[in-house]
């Protein structure tokens, strides 16, 4: 198994695959003032608790998810979202895998 910036750039290729399925760049181009806000929200959050999820398995430090988070930033630009779109997208990228990780819960019993 790889680790390192190259799988990280590859987790963000599939982040950006993923949302790509469920909010085409397109849709979001055309069809901008009639699109939900809360099916944008929904993709977007589902973007970002995959990446918090990859972040604890993968113990990613600083340099890591600056990678993540620009392997994300370019693989939107160049599936075709508008830039305050990628803006948006980013920025929430960077907020969730900012928020301190915190392990499993143990079991008291």
């Amino acid at each position: 198994m790889k680790f390192g910036p190259s799988r990280d750039n590859g987790f963000a290729k599939d982040l950006v695959e993923r949302l790509t399925k469920e909010l085409p760049p397109t849709l979001i181009e055309t069809r901008r003032k009639v699109l939900s806000v809360n099916k944008v929200t929904r993709q977007l959050e589902k973007t970002f608790q995959a990446a918090a999820a990859y972040q604890r398995e993968n113990r990613l430090g600083f340099i890591r998810r600056a990678f993540l988070a620009n392997g994300f930033r370019w693989g939107l630009k160049n599936a075709g979202y508008p830039d305050d779109f990628i803006d948006v997208a980013v920025e929430g990228l960077v907020v969730e895998l900012s928020k301190p990780t915190r392990s499993a819960p143990s079991d008291p019993s």
